[in-house]
């Protein structure tokens, strides 16, 4: 089973600018171009969303982000959900061993820097597909939190656009 990353940042490394300001991103849409996301979404079965983000998410007006996957939210809180969406509320470990017992292939994980932090602990994050954006925010929700340890990440894969936003594409 893989898991991947896919996100993108500012160029200091922030996901949202204040507020979860995500403005910054509006000039990186191309008409035509989808930076290989459907390609990506097309190639997972199952998504791995934090609370925060999938809050977000429903604030936006989209109740099912991703109706054809199997999608779990991790939360402590309860919390009701539509479509296939499902709470998970046991140990990142417990789900991912249920995953893979279950046959799960390709993992798409998306959430913020504490969600990504906690499968970094666990070095379960296989790739990450980077896209940097050409702009530098200087404050905001950063992509990474503190490091404990130093992490060796392997380019597989680098892409520049026109409009000057570089694909980095790394396994770890």
């Amino acid at each position: 089973m893989k898991v991947s990353l896919y996100i993108a940042s500012s160029v200091d490394g922030y996901i949202a600018g204040p507020n979860d300001d995500l403005s910054f991103l509006n000039p990186m849409q191309v008409e035509g171009e989808d930076y290989g996301y459907y390609d990506f979404i097309n190639s997972i079965d199952t998504v791995i969303t934090g609370r925060k983000t999938y809050n977000w998410v429903k604030a936006q007006g989209i109740d099912v982000p991703h109706p054809e996957k199997r999608h779990f939210v991790l939360s402590s809180q309860q919390l009701e959900f539509a479509g296939n969406i499902e709470l998970w509320q046991d140990s990142i470990s417990s789900l991912l061993q249920k995953l893979e017992n279950e046959g799960a292939q390709h993992v798409f994980l998306e959430g913020g820097a504490q969600l990504i932090q906690s499968f970094l602990e666990l070095n379960a994050i296989d790739e990450l597909i980077w896209f940097m954006v050409p702009i530098l925010l200087g404050d905001g929700q950063a992509l990474f939190l503190k490091q404990d340890k130093q992490r060796q990440l392997k380019l597989i894969h680098a892409h520049s656009y026109k409009n000057g936003m570089q694909k980095l594409h790394y396994r770890f």
